[in-house]
């Protein structure tokens, strides 16, 4: 799902269920280079690069 450009409140994502994938570009201050990777002691995160001419995984 890709809700850039489209009308409502910002972040709303209606469509979206559980199982669906999010990706999060230009995640800020939350970013994993600069978080405390241990803290609360939540599993780590898995990483997919993507390029613009790759299929989803």
């Amino acid at each position: 799902m890709h809700t850039e450009g489209r009308a409502g409140p910002p972040g709303a994502a209606p469509d979206l269920r559980a199982g669906d994938r999010v990706v999060f570009s230009l995640a800020g201050a939350y970013a994993w280079n600069i978080s405390h990777h241990d803290f609360l002691t939540h599993p780590r995160p898995g990483f997919h690069f993507l390029s613009g001419d790759a299929p989803a995984p």
